[in-house]
């Protein structure tokens, strides 16, 4: 799960079993073959790309050998890679690589890593043992907020007089100054309103 939804990750295990007959055999199962399985599935990827069926092709959390492996053998693209906030602050040679190939990456997790570092958390983590991770790291993200999102009476941007949340400065640090695409997931109206594209967008850069 994550923090901001309480529904779980999808088992893969279940998930397969769950499949009809028909599907089941419509191929070798990628277990067979774990080395090779992601390979055939990006070809026939390739292949709805080259037919116009896709417009675009995506791969998520690839480590630095296997995207190495996917260049070398790729016809086209991929156009998108999904990564954590993690992966995108340490992995640099990776980084470098996917912006090498023209790579957009996309962050699936940063809103929930902010919250985290200022404790929140779900009522499962809470059981686990979840709290605040770097706690003066939030709070510097508040300072900023505080600072940039202050209305002066000088902008008629009035969307952040009382300025901006931590999870707004990371995510807007991200789209403005990185190039990088993010799902600020959420089940909460206000926060999806606060990380939508007009409110990041209105941000100063």
């Amino acid at each position: 799960h994550s923090h901001n939804f309480s529904t779980k990750y999808t088992n893969c295990q279940q998930e397969e079993d769950s499949l009809d007959h028909a599907t089941k055999t419509a191929g070798p199962s990628p277990l067979m073959d774990k080395e090779n399985a992601w390979k055939r599935s990006y070809r026939a990827l390739e292949e709805l790309y080259h037919h116009g069926t896709l417009e675009s092709i995506g791969v998520s959390n690839f480590g630095p050998e296997d995207l190495h492996q996917l260049f070398e053998m790729a016809t086209v693209g991929p156009h998108v890679y999904q990564g954590s906030l993690h992966t995108l602050l340490t992995q640099e040679e990776m980084v470098e690589m996917l912006v090498k190939h023209g790579v957009h990456y996309q962050c699936y997790d940063a809103a929930s890593a902010v919250m985290a570092m200022g404790g929140t958390t779900s009522e499962e983590d809470e059981e686990e043992g979840g709290g605040a991770k770097t706690p003066r790291a939030y709070a510097k993200l508040e300072r900023i907020g505080a600072k940039h999102g202050t209305n002066d009476g000088s902008s008629d941007n009035h969307d952040h007089v009382y300025g901006y949340s931590p999870v707004q400065v990371v995510l807007g640090w991200l789209v403005h100054h990185k190039g990088v695409g993010v799902v600020p997931g959420t089940t909460n109206a206000a926060h999806l309103a606060e990380n939508s594209p007009r409110s990041l967008g209105g941000m100063p850069k």
